[in-house]
């Protein structure tokens, strides 16, 4: 979007059907506010890894914002996101994610930027930097990081009841490392979640482009990411808390 707009062309979604597309109200990124009339059609289910790359590190969060705020997201799930916060939150509060099936397949010798810490360390370490009286609203893909965080923060800890990866293989994969091909209810969810963590004023994750989708939602967000990771044009990166902790704790 950034690139034609600085060309001067006008982008639209080709039939958006499939993929993330079909939970927003419409699929023009750019509107036809340019004297040249041609239309970039972007295919339905490809987006060029490189060119995803240059928007996550640099692109604004203010750009990413008022595209998201063109497709406008459905009103279905903002309303979901915003009747889940009243009911459950209340006072101030924390944003917690943990991408567990990356760490797992760090241990594999993938993603080893990613896995710097375990689960278990995370929690320690989430212990000593959360406020004693802060609500907590966690979300992640692994079951096991959700029970363990209720036992660590009781009476204080809430997350949505999502589909969850029980061993440890993530969920939107068919079992062989393959896009399923249908992933409608993930989809919803993973959005449900990012309407929810944009309204936290502070993030922390072990590490996920899961979270750094998030500044598109809400660009004054703050995120701590542990696996050191810069996000954007900076402004939405905070220091990890505690640096002396998390050093003791990381792998």
């Amino acid at each position: 979007a950034w690139f034609c707009e600085k060309m001067k062309v006008n982008v639209k979604i080709k039939t958006p059907t499939l993929m993330i597309w079909r939970h927003f109200e419409n699929n023009t990124i750019i509107n036809n506010t340019y004297k040249e009339k041609s239309v970039l059609k972007l295919p339905e289910n490809t987006f060029p890894h490189d060119i995803s790359w240059l928007g996550r590190c640099f692109i604004s969060s203010e750009y990413g914002y008022k595209v998201i705020s063109k497709l406008s997201i459905k009103k279905s799930l903002k309303q979901s996101a915003d009747e889940w916060l009243d009911k459950h939150i209340r006072g101030d509060w924390a944003a917690i994610h943990y991408r567990g099936t990356d760490v797992e397949a760090g241990k594999k010798g993938k993603l080893k930027d990613r896995y710097t810490i375990e689960l278990d360390d995370y929690i320690t370490y989430l212990k000593g930097v959360l406020d004693s009286q802060c609500s907590i609203f966690a979300c992640s893909d692994q079951q096991q990081f959700i029970d363990k965080m209720y036992k660590a923060f009781p009476g204080r800890m809430c997350a949505r009841k999502v589909i969850r990866s029980y061993d440890l293989q993530a969920v939107h994969l068919d079992g062989q490392e393959q896009e399923s091909t249908d992933n409608f209810e993930q989809e919803k969810d993973a959005l449900i979640d990012i309407l929810i963590l944009a309204k936290a004023r502070l993030i922390y994750t072990n590490g996920s482009s899961f979270i750094e989708t998030v500044r598109y939602f809400n660009p004054k967000t703050k995120i701590v990411s542990l696996d050191g990771r810069c996000i954007g044009d900076w402004k939405n990166n905070a220091p990890i808390t505690r640096e002396d902790l998390y050093d003791k704790l990381r792998i």
